[in-house]
């Protein structure tokens, strides 16, 4: 039996590190890609997240400076970027035994981490929309 087929466990946790690297990557990219092409005043469409416009409209109805939201994206892209890293630090000394045991579990406990900013996050913008405080309501419940 091949290494990988004798510890099936091993495979399959460094595949969930190695997901865990390429999506915090390609999601730091686009915004990325998005920060870069509104600083050139560009819309290209090829990995271009747009997350800067749609923090805009969301954080738009606490009349927060027009920086705001690609100060935002900036963080968030940051804090990707660090996620992914750990992850691709975790995937490439994780060998169980307790090799790399460490690693694996910053790069998870980050991501808890990161997605639960997101959350709280999303809570305290999205929920509150400005329709909801002017009595016209276009979501169900209000």
């Amino acid at each position: 039996m091949s290494g990988h087929l004798a510890r099936p466990g091993l495979l399959l946790k460094r595949l969930v590190l190695g997901l865990g690297a390429a999506y915090l990557g390609i999601v730091a990219l686009t915004n990325l890609v998005n920060l870069g092409n509104a600083a050139l005043g560009t819309s290209g469409a090829v990995l271009n997240s747009r997350n800067d416009d749609y923090v805009a409209s969301v954080v738009g109805v606490y009349s927060v400076p027009s920086w705001f939201a690609e100060l935002v994206v900036v963080g968030a892209a940051t804090l990707e970027t660090v996620g992914a890293l750990l992850f691709l630090r975790a995937v490439l000394r994780y060998r169980g035994d307790g090799d790399g045991r460490t690693e694996a579990f910053q790069a998870l406990a980050f991501a808890v981490a990161l997605w639960g900013a997101f959350i709280i996050g999303t809570e305290v913008f999205v929920a509150y929309d400005a329709g909801a405080r002017s009595g016209s309501c276009s979501r169900s419940p209000c």
